[in-house]
């Protein structure tokens, strides 16, 4: 099955970049993965922020490249991981958005399901803008802030 956007066609398609990408958002993924399995969220977090300090200086990313860097993480994510996948996919556009420079946060809420359980989701936001984990998200769910942590 062939992994390229079949939608993606504002600029020539370079298979080599895209498959490059794909390889490079398919390894991060199972790491941060990996570290919420293994460790906490607070030490995952702050793994993803030490590690992404921009290695470039733009004013504002492109929105082509932002739109390329969301579908990989997205399309990444549906094959890889079965099960609650927003945390991981935020944590992984954060790392790679901040290393391009761009200015996002993760936003973690809660609340009560149809059921009356308790449901918790999370989304990554640029400037009040939901770039991944529904455009709804910040409408249905509380927002989760505890003193003393930033949780972007």
């Amino acid at each position: 099955m062939l992994l390229l956007p079949l939608k993606y066609k504002q600029r020539p398609i370079k298979p080599w970049t895209e498959w490059r990408l794909l390889i490079r958002v398919a390894a991060l993924i199972g790491c941060i993965r990996l570290g919420l399995q293994v460790l906490s969220y607070k030490r995952t977090s702050a793994l993803v922020k030490r590690t992404s300090n921009p290695r470039m200086n733009r004013d504002e990313l492109p929105f082509d490249e932002r739109r390329r860097l969301i579908w990989a993480v997205r399309a990444l994510s549906k094959r890889m991981l079965n099960t609650k996948p927003c945390l991981t996919q935020s944590l992984a556009l954060l790392w790679l958005l901040r290393r391009r420079g761009e200015d996002v946060h993760v936003q973690i809420g809660v609340r009560k399901n149809d059921a009356g359980e308790f449901a918790a989701h999370a989304w990554l936001e640029k400037e009040g803008r939901v770039l991944i984990g529904g455009q709804m998200s910040p409408a249905n769910y509380a927002l989760l802030k505890r003193s003393g942590v930033n949780l972007s």
